[in-house]
């Protein structure tokens, strides 16, 4: 019986115990300074959701959309940057259908894997790809000198070592790792 009453005595102690832990707790949290909230919204204009809407391109069957990325001014050019959207493209690093417009060379994997012996690379820019082929020439600081095998913009492609230089529409390119 003695145990009964020793439990029944201690039971009204721990809940005043707990009962004034949280008393406490909520009068430090009470003390303790509020600090200034603004939220930031977007105001109307070029940066609301209503400006990423896309008109799809008439005749082509799928939905194609280009969002322009401003960047700063270098010196006397301003690089184009653009996230491309086409509804029959494949999954990226962006997302399904998202593609980053900068210009990239790879080595080709036209026979399903890559072929580090070959000459035959890949130029790609946003969604369009175009299949290099090297011309057999050399220019006189010992680049190799490539074209596209179906020619669309008659740019050059000279390779040195594991750098290329795109020239073309008086822009170049300069490529590499």
């Amino acid at each position: 019986m003695s145990s009964s009453r020793t439990a029944r005595g201690l039971f009204p102690t721990f809940c005043i115990i707990i009962t004034s832990f949280f008393a406490g707790l909520g009068a430090t949290q009470a003390a303790l300074p509020t600090i200034p909230f603004t939220p930031h919204e977007l105001k109307e204009g070029n940066h609301s959701v209503s400006s990423l809407i896309a008109v799809p391109q008439v005749g082509q069957g799928q939905l194609s959309y280009s969002y322009n990325i401003a960047i700063p001014a270098g010196r006397g050019v301003t690089p184009k940057l653009q996230l491309e959207y086409s509804s029959g493209a494949r999954y990226s690093e962006f997302g399904y259908g998202w593609q980053l417009s900068i210009p990239t060379i790879e080595r080709s994997q036209r026979k399903g894997i890559v072929d580090y012996n070959s000459d035959l690379f890949l130029f790609r820019e946003g969604h369009s790809t175009t299949q290099l082929i090297p011309t057999g020439e050399t220019t006189p600081n010992g680049g190799k000198v490539y074209r596209e095998r179906v020619e669309k913009s008659f740019n050059q492609y000279i390779r040195y070592g594991n750098t290329w230089r795109v020239l073309g529409n008086g822009l170049r390119y300069e490529l590499g790792t």
